[in-house]
């Protein structure tokens, strides 16, 4: 299950029932985890987009995935390393579609704050959203 399926199973018009939304969700984070997990990553793309893959995630569910409601620790880890890269503007926008990919990005934080479901598990993920620091790195 990639991002782009879930986007698909949440965003297009088809008939995607909430179990199946859900269930593509759950099986893209676990997953994301399982590649989290191993001592030898493979994936080096896969990496590099996997925490602004679950903060994009999060945006459309606005709640946690169950994954990480049942995993604090990877919920810790996860925020940790979305503070680190999810924020990161590499360079400034030459064109009209990097200028709205960094609108939706800075949108999408902002949409979180307002509207990530509020339960205990979700507030390492506000407090790491609400002390974001956008970073240029030209």
């Amino acid at each position: 299950m990639s991002v782009g399926d879930v986007y698909r199973k949440w965003c297009t018009p088809s008939h995607s029932s909430p179990s199946e939304r859900k269930a593509a969700v759950d099986t893209m984070v676990k997953r994301w985890k399982a590649i989290w997990d191993r001592d030898d990553p493979f994936d080096a793309e896969f990496h590099e987009t996997a925490a602004s893959d679950l903060l994009e995630i999060m945006g459309l569910t606005h709640e946690l995935p169950a994954q990480m409601v049942r995993d604090p620790e990877f919920t810790k880890r996860w925020a940790e390393d979305c503070a680190e890269h999810c924020f990161t503007i590499w360079g400034v926008p030459e064109n009209s579609t990097e200028e709205h990919g960094l609108a939706m990005r800075l949108w999408l934080r902002n949409e979180l704050l307002d509207h990530l479901k509020k339960e205990p598990a979700s507030e390492p993920v506000l407090d790491m959203l609400e002390n974001a620091e956008y970073r240029l790195v030209d």
